[in-house]
């Protein structure tokens, strides 16, 4: 599995990537079997973001990464380079601090877009 990511290369240039999620047997609710499960990743909040249809704004990167998880519509984000890619309800996307400047959001399609955002402490 792959997470997409929007990091800025060694100009500063804020660009899209995948990066893998592995996975590890874990005895998650005993005594159940055991489910695979990701490494933990520490945060200091959480918050949803629910956006109309055709709503259009920008993602601001802040001063921690930030994991951006869509739950339902569908959003495009654009990155520095003037690439953009569409995010879909079960699709996450994590932005690195401080990558790049704004980067261009907007709600396509016919449904409002909810997001969750869960701002990391790594």
């Amino acid at each position: 599995m792959h997470y997409a990511c929007l990091e800025p290369d060694a100009t500063g240039v804020a660009r899209f990537g995948d990066a893998p999620l592995s996975f590890s047997p874990f005895a998650y609710a005993p005594p159940a079997a055991p489910v695979d499960v990701s490494s933990p990743l520490p945060a200091t909040s959480l918050f949803f973001v629910s956006s109309p249809p055709a709503w259009e704004g920008a993602l601001r990167s802040g001063t921690c990464r930030q994991l951006f998880l869509c739950l339902a519509g569908e959003v495009e984000v654009g990155a520095d380079d003037q690439v953009t890619r569409c995010f879909r309800p079960g699709s996450a996307l994590v932005i690195a601090a401080g990558a790049g400047r704004e980067h261009p959001w907007r709600v396509v399609g016919p449904e409002a877009a909810l997001v969750v955002v869960v701002q990391l402490d790594d």
